[in-house]
């Protein structure tokens, strides 16, 4: 597909359409409300020569082609670079215009061939609100929808619903649900145009990517539908090791912190690629009519270094970001200036997926007979070097009044005491800083 479709672009008559660039100037004469409160100001990466699957994280000011990217990308549009949208009922194909708008609802594939890499920018306004998007089917056979994520902060794909008017999904259903009635496959594929293969998500929403839906079975006549929820206004990652993914018998301090977030208003999201306690999930309570978001990043036995290596592989963009490392390296006899420079490599990581991340570092707990691990002495210097205005780093103590005979099941890993006393110390740093 990839090589024909350059082949087209280099020959059609659609390159002669004159594409008319916008310049700074026009911008500026742009509503200035426009971007007030709710504003979205996105940026995307678009090697030359290669096939992208992209949906809109924003809502756009001027959903017209010439507006969103004709500034961006030079030369002539159906020559140069071109925009094509999927038709699921006749299953092809079609190229778009440069007066063609484009919108949230769905998603595109767009290349450019000009020898040297684009960057794409988009401004309008953020989409707060839940979005639906029809899926079609096709009877008697799979009903392939190219669908969008109309957001410009990540979440878990399961917090998704598919909807019906029959077979049983009228109320909602999650993904694994629909799968199992035969009306939606539960995994959605995204296209990689580094490999030139498509990948399964079985995670993550992740904003600029668009992704494959596929109707099976049972869907046919029934009007399937998507429901992705918009994405909390305070995306927290839980990030560490054995200490915040605990095991089967304990909550995790996770648990305790959510229910005072949830005691507190405050409108919040836990991300991360992980779901599970190591060996399996305990029965966590529900509270205030809400089931538990077991969402995290945290790695039982992993050193700062390990799980940085993991942390490159995700696409959550929190917007806090909790962190309790250094026992696993302390334990396995890494030094302290190496697991100072995981920790670094930790915040960056952070903060090239959102500029504005606000991280709170933790003084470990105490461990075994080591009362202040070598680690807490450096913390203060290091928080200094890497706070700044626009992504603060806050130090919080999770070591001083925790006692590994009381608030420990093995004197290392916290005990419903000690995971009590690790939520309060979070929740009382979270909310210093957001009032």
């Amino acid at each position: 597909m990839s090589k024909k479709l350059t082949a087209y672009l280099r020959t059609n008559k659609l390159g002669k359409l004159r594409l008319y660039l916008y310049t700074l100037c026009v911008l500026s004469l742009l509503s200035t409300t426009a971007f007030a409160g709710n504003s979205c100001n996105e940026t995307y990466t678009l090697p030359s020569n290669q096939w992208h699957q992209i949906s809109l994280p924003c809502k756009p000011n001027d959903g017209r082609i010439r507006s969103l990217f004709g500034d961006d990308i030079h030369g002539k549009l159906g020559k140069d670079w071109a925009v094509m949208e999927y038709d699921p009922q006749a299953q092809s194909y079609r190229h778009l215009g440069v007066d063609h708008v484009l919108t949230q609802s769905k998603a595109y594939w767009i290349i450019q061939i000009s020898g040297s890499t684009a960057r794409l920018t988009l401004q309008g306004q953020s989409t707060t609100s839940s979005q639906t998007l029809p899926l079609a089917t096709v009877p008697g056979s799979t009903g392939w929808n190219m669908v969008a994520y109309p957001f410009n902060q990540g979440q878990a794909l399961g917090k998704t619903q598919v909807f019906t008017d029959t077979s049983g999904c009228a109320s909602g259903c999650t993904l694994n649900e629909a799968g199992s009635k035969n009306l939606l496959h539960a995994e959605l594929w995204h296209y990689n145009p580094a490999s030139k293969k498509y990948i399964k998500v079985r995670d993550t929403w992740s904003p600029w990517w668009g992704y494959w839906a596929a109707t099976i079975g049972q869907s046919h006549g029934s009007n399937p539908r998507l429901l992705i929820p918009s994405p909390s206004s305070l995306s927290i990652m839980l990030l560490g090791d054995s200490i915040t993914q605990s095991n089967s018998t304990h909550y995790s301090y996770r648990y305790y912190l959510w229910k005072k977030l949830l005691d507190s208003g405050i409108n919040f999201d836990f991300v991360g690629n992980m779901t599970n306690n190591n060996g399996g999930n305990p029965h966590w309570p529900d509270y205030l009519g809400q089931k538990f978001d077991p969402d995290h990043q945290a790695y039982w036995g992993l050193r700062a270094d390990q799980v940085f290596d993991r942390l490159k592989h995700q696409n959550h963009r929190p917007s806090m970001a909790l962190i309790h490392l250094g026992t696993n390296d302390e334990i396995q006899s890494q030094s302290t200036a190496s697991t100072k420079n995981d920790l670094k490599n930790i915040v960056a990581n952070l903060r090239n997926k959102n500029s504005r991340v606000i991280i709170f570092l933790a003084k470990i707990l105490p461990y075994r007979s080591i009362q202040n691990p070598a680690l807490n002495n450096s913390l203060a210097s290091l928080v200094a070097e890497l706070n700044t205005p626009n992504s603060p780093v806050i130090l919080v103590d999770q070591n001083s009044g925790f006692n590994v005979n009381t608030d420990t099941f093995d004197r290392i890993h916290p005990n419903d005491n000690g995971e009590r006393k690790m939520a309060d110390r979070w929740y009382g740093a979270i909310m210093r800083k957001i009032n």
